[in-house]
Formats: C-alpha cells, structure tokens, sequence
C-alpha cells in the first residue's frame, strides 16, 4: 500500500465500475483480487484527480467496500457479500480463548435512510431499511443506483445496529488470524453466543521475556453470507 500512497490519479470518477476503477488506479503494477459480486457496481461520483491512489481505495469503504492487501495481493471486497469458509478457525472458551471481553449487542429500534442523487434524472432517490422502526438515522451517498441504495442501507443497518458479538477476546497466536476473515466463536454455556463473526482488527503482541505469543481479536457485526 505504501507505493499506492504515492502515486496520483489523473482522472476523475464518473459512472466507472468498481473493477475499472481498481485498475485504473494500480495499472499493472499491481496484482488485484476484486470480488466478482461487486466489480460491476457503480461507483459513487467523486473528484479523484490529484488525490493519491490509497486515498481513493479507501474512499470505497463509503459503499461497504473494503480494500486492503493480503500478501502482495490488493484484495476488494464487500464484506456483507462474502461467504465464510468451509473450514473456518474455532476458537472455544475454556479451550483456546485465553480472555473474553465479548458481549452481545442487541438490535436497536432505528430506521436508516440513505439518500443519493441521480445526475441522470437530477432527483434524489431514498432508500428506508429498518427491523424495529425507531429514530430515522439520515445518511448521503450520490451516484450509485437504486438496487445498490437498498442494499446499502440494510448493510449500514447491521452496521450500527444490528445484533451481534462486540468487544475482543484474547486467544494465543495459532490458529493466525487476519482482518476481514470470518472465524467461528464458541461459548459452550452459551449458545446464544456461539456463532461465526467477521474479524474487524487483530492485534498480536510478542513476550520475549515469556516467550509467549497473543492475538487479542475484535469483531465486528457485519451480516456476510449465511450469518446467523
């Protein structure tokens, strides 16, 4: 990523694809993965030019959309789309969670509107989503289409408000976890708490003094494929 925080994009967006986008700013410099769910979305209109390449990648995180690099790979993806592994790493109270700092968020009563305009038909669009109803929570999002506008909101929904484990625990440092992976969280005496979950941060920590080696992650409420 320190290279793209150094090269400039000399164009503008308008109605580009993720996937045109992403290459247009890394060029062949660069090896990409970009999930095919979303590599024909639209990107939301922005002034680009003059703005370093890192700085335009992390603007896709306005439309859920995550880019980051796992070993040398620029991975794009939007996490709510992903679906988890087949063999996902397990980590158990009483087995290999060391500390649990876990607790269960419940579902706020909210209602998010997200707004876009249309500079095609130069009205503004709304998309509503909400389980409970409650305070209506306004956000903006211009250039994107209608069918993405819905989805958005739902997934800027869960973000805020939707049920599901927040804190962190500490576990040793194998299995090796990385952001954005979905690992599997056991509390044998609790079911309700037992549960895949996305990995939002990890912060490992070495003791050479101990000589012992720790992971300390924390997930975040994202509603990825098949989540329960």
């Amino acid at each position: 990523m320190y290279d793209l925080q150094l090269k400039t994009v000399n164009f503008h967006i308008n109605k580009m694809t993720v996937s045109s986008l992403v290459n247009r700013c890394v060029g062949g410099e660069v090896i990409s993965k970009i999930d095919p769910a979303i590599a024909s979305e639209l990107v939301g209109d922005d002034l680009a030019a003059g703005r370093r390449v890192a700085f335009v990648l992390r603007r896709l995180a306005k439309q859920g959309i995550d880019a980051f690099f796992r070993r040398g790979v620029l991975i794009v993806q939007n996490p709510t789309r992903i679906s988890p592994p087949a063999k996902k790493k397990v980590f158990q109270l009483g087995h290999n969670v060391i500390k649990d700092n876990l607790s269960t968020r419940e579902s706020r009563p909210i209602q998010v509107k997200l707004r876009s305009y249309n500079i095609d038909t130069g009205k503004m669009q709304e998309a509503t989503y909400t389980e409970n109803g409650g305070e209506e929570l306004i956000f903006d999002l211009d250039g994107i289409s209608f069918s993405e506008l819905k989805k958005r909101a739902e997934e800027i929904y869960h973000e805020i408000a939707g049920t599901g484990l927040v804190g962190e625990f500490e576990t040793f440092g194998v299995p090796s976890v990385q952001h954005s992976e979905i690992i599997t969280f056991k509390d044998p005496d609790d079911k309700a708490r037992s549960k895949d979950v996305f990995v939002d941060k990890v912060i490992k920590t070495w003791s050479a003094k101990n000589a012992t080696f720790r992971q300390i992650i924390h997930p975040a409420v994202v509603k990825f494929k098949d989540a329960v």
